[in-house]
């Protein structure tokens, strides 16, 4: 038994696997009770009721009747849906009504089958009374409790690992894409029309190349030193984003017809970095430069309940010129959002004839004061 194949029995979530270790683990606790109830059995001379078949077939018919039902019940039902949402009152409120009604239903068949087999042994009948009640409740918190805490932990320790496996993933996807971010952000073309289009303006109108070059350190310092934060202002990062949309403005002039819309609440707001960038890069590169008349570009950002909806659109003149597989570090992007918004954010990318969409809506992490 290799450590392989141990970790995909564990880890993996290959159906069979799946069934695998969900029977492992269910054989393993019918062998434990049967190893511990025999001894108890034995010291208080009950075997004139319970054979060992008998005994072996209570322990199994435990186990499928209320074991298998209270866990799975807590671990895929309450723990997901309450728990690991915080919602810790109505985890603890279906706790306790599944366990209260899980135990009284154990004590009601014990007591039946106790019964069957006392009268086809011919033995005095026990009374349904506090002590047999507060016994079986002891054996059901016992046994069962066993089963749900063994469950529970490997479920736990299985949620932990794969959190503790994507944060690293995370953090090594941020090491790994540190130079990447940087060649997709800072495009030599970008960099180099840029420093041509302030040079072409210290010929005739040198006033508008001081704040040319201040818009241009904004954004590399921005994107080599800001940037190495888990989370940013989101004001700071729009405010880079129209340092960049400005440097282009000028270097297009009227072939750029332009609309920002900024609504909500963004003073608090922070956002993982430079999530906006590529889309507005990609609006310029493949909108604007390859078009020789007017070109729109639509930008919308929006604070709405906790989460940023941005919208960026651009007209394109050629469907066939414009592949939306092809944006700057979209690829990237994906990859990001997954990873840090699995199942809580939204990229929609359209394209038709003469336009280009980008629908993004991502949650906003608030300062605590």
């Amino acid at each position: 038994m290799n450590a392989h194949w141990i970790y995909e029995l564990v880890f993996s979530d290959d159906t069979y696997r799946r069934m695998e270790r969900h029977i492992c683990f269910w054989l393993a606790r019918v062998l434990m009770c049967f190893l511990i109830g025999v001894p108890f059995v034995h010291s208080v001379q009950l075997l004139e009721l319970y054979s060992l078949s008998q005994l072996f077939y209570n322990y199994i018919h435990d186990i499928v009747l209320f074991d298998i039902p209270l866990t799975y019940a807590v671990c895929y039902i309450l723990i997901p849906k309450y728990l690991l949402k915080e919602n810790y009152s109505r985890f603890g409120l279906y706790l306790f009504f599944l366990l209260l009604f899980f135990s009284q239903a154990f004590i009601s068949y014990e007591y039946l089958s106790l019964r069957n087999i006392e009268t086809s042994t011919n033995s005095p009948s026990t009374p349904f009374n506090l002590v047999f009640v507060m016994w079986k409740l002891k054996v059901f918190l016992t046994y069962t409790g066993v089963s749900l805490i063994l469950f529970t932990s490997i479920k736990a320790f299985k949620i932990w690992y794969f959190k503790e496996k994507e944060n690293q993933q995370l953090l090594q996807l941020n090491k790994e894409s540190k130079i990447e971010i940087l060649k997709s952000k800072i495009h030599p073309h970008f960099l180099f029309n840029t420093l041509n289009t302030i040079y072409s303006f210290t010929m005739f109108d040198r006033s508008k190349t001081k704040g040319m070059l201040e818009r241009l350190y904004n954004i590399l310092h921005y994107m080599i030193y800001d940037c190495n934060t888990e989370y940013i202002s989101v004001s700071k990062e729009i405010n880079i984003l129209l340092d960049y949309i400005n440097l282009e403005k000028e270097r297009y002039g009227n072939r750029l017809s332009l609309t920002i819309h900024q609504t909500g609440e963004f003073k608090k707001a922070l956002i993982a970095p430079l999530l906006l960038q590529p889309f507005v890069e990609n609006a310029f590169k493949h909108g604007v430069a390859k078009s020789v008349s007017s070109t729109q570009v639509d930008i919308f950002f929006e604070a709405i309940d906790g989460f940023l909806h941005f919208t960026i659109s651009n007209s394109i003149i050629n469907n066939n010129s414009f592949n939306i597989t092809m944006g700057i570090g979209i690829e990237n992007i994906r990859s990001r959002l997954n990873i840090l918004f699995p199942d809580r954010h939204v990229l929609e990318i359209n394209q038709t004839e003469n336009m280009f969409k980008v629908k993004m809506v991502i949650p906003l992490k608030y300062h605590e004061k």
